[in-house]
């Protein structure tokens, strides 16, 4: 079939017409999409924790910050780096502190209401699991 050239514009026109309007609803849907990454992302970071003290760390917070990494990377770590990263960063960045003490504490009341132990002390499976 032989198309003349008004038919074959009108379905040329037609194709990229409906690929921008594709285009745009992709756009937008990524537009969507990337605004509520970026609301979680302001959730994330609390106004509370911006103006919180700096300063050391708990033992029991740092040693659960250890583990975690331990149980995360899931091979032998030079856990020394570590403790020097997570001390640094709550003795120097606000917020910091206050936020690793809260993510040890949520981990362990966790971890005692799932299994009945500190985090810490459970399995490096169960860790894993609990993470």
């Amino acid at each position: 079939m032989l198309l003349s050239r008004r038919r074959f514009l009108k379905l040329s026109v037609g194709v990229a017409v409906g690929a921008i309007a594709v285009l745009v609803a992709a756009l937008s849907a990524k537009a969507r999409l990337l605004a509520r990454f970026r609301a979680l992302y302001a959730r994330l970071l609390s106004p509370g924790l911006e103006d919180a003290p700096t300063g050391p760390l708990s033992a029991g917070a740092l040693n659960t910050l250890l583990v975690t990494t331990g149980a995360l990377a899931g091979v032998p770590v030079q856990i020394a780096h570590y403790e020097d990263f997570f001390r640094w960063r709550a003795e120097n960045l606000r917020g910091y502190k206050t936020l690793y003490e809260q993510f040890a504490a949520a981990l362990d009341r966790r971890t005692r209401r799932s299994v009945g132990c500190d985090f810490v002390d459970c399995s490096r499976l169960m860790q894993q699991k609990m993470l």
